[in-house]
């Protein structure tokens, strides 16, 4: 059983590191959010009847964007653009868009393309790895498996034995 919850565990890490690494490592924009901030003034666009992550996307697709506010209470969104000071208004979510050094980014397009060239030798010796560990596994299961099953035929009773 605990062979399964391994090869199972590894299944789930290795998709997740498959994941991963269709990422970009440093995203070109991110934004730092503040709740229960608005941000007056500086409105490029509005839009009703949206979500917060909506109101992200598109102030990332606006390249003179600055900052956003998301008001809770009604949907609403507005992409701006050099807004006044942050004041408090209860259920609003403002964000300031940062973004990422070119040079930052440049080195990561570098990493990753050289990742890339690599990638076939890197994947041929995951895959014979992979391929060894999980024999190894399954080898020492079933070799268990009949020693625990022949110590319970001698006992006469294997409801006991944990496998």
């Amino acid at each position: 059983m605990r062979a399964i919850a391994r090869i199972i565990l590894a299944g789930v890490f290795c998709a997740g590191a498959a994941v991963a690494q269709g990422q970009d490592s440093v995203p070109p924009k991110r934004f730092v959010v503040s709740a229960d901030a608005d941000l007056p003034g500086g409105d490029r666009a509005t839009l009703f009847d949206t979500t917060l992550e909506a109101c992200e996307r598109a102030c990332t697709a606006d390249n003179a964007c600055t900052h956003f506010t998301y008001n809770t209470r009604n949907g609403s969104c507005f992409v701006k653009a050099n807004p006044g000071a942050e004041a408090f208004y209860q259920g609003a979510f403002s964000g300031r868009v940062v973004v990422a050094d070119p040079a930052k980014l440049e080195t990561a397009a570098a990493r990753r393309a050289a990742k890339t060239a690599g990638n076939a030798d890197a994947h041929a010796l995951h895959i014979a790895i992979r391929h060894h560990f999980f024999h190894g596994l399954l080898q020492y299961s079933a070799e268990r498996l009949t020693l625990l099953q022949s110590l319970g035929d001698h006992i006469g009773d294997n409801s006991g034995l944990c496998f």
